[in-house]
């Protein structure tokens, strides 16, 4: 991809944005559109999820964690997944992921999902994952 290829054809890295709801232009940058397609490619679009602990703080509760590539998860479908995850481990889940440069913590535990941004006084899971 060149940045003329780009331009003439308006190919864009494309989001919305989260306090207007339009979409609009993420990226300009042909490295990452190049690395959001090759994305698109080799996992069919969805994210890199990892167990990094399945008895976290001793709890018995599940601690996944997104591999952020240079792409957010989308936050409602984390939530989804955490909820359906709940219904099969029966215990509270929770989700690392990278969100507008933070690490944010997503949970469920069968009632309302909260979200956190990740701090030290948080318990760390059992792995980290990079």
């Amino acid at each position: 991809l060149t940045p003329e290829f780009i331009e003439k054809h308006k190919f864009y890295q494309y989001g919305r944005d989260p306090h207007t709801g339009q979409v609009r232009i993420v990226s300009r940058d042909p490295q990452r559109i190049k690395q959001t397609m090759l994305y698109q490619l080799t996992n069919m679009g969805r994210p890199f999820i990892y167990v990094a602990d399945g008895n976290y703080a001793n709890r018995g509760e599940l601690y996944l964690a997104h591999q952020h590539n240079g792409l957010d998860i989308e936050i409602k479908f984390a939530i989804e997944t955490l909820k359906n995850v709940y219904a099969v481990w029966q215990r509270p889940v929770h989700l690392q992921a990278k969100i507008d440069d933070d690490m944010m913590l997503f949970s469920y535990a069968g009632d309302q999902p909260k979200q956190q941004a990740i701090h030290d006084e948080l318990p760390k899971p059992a792995h980290q994952v990079g």
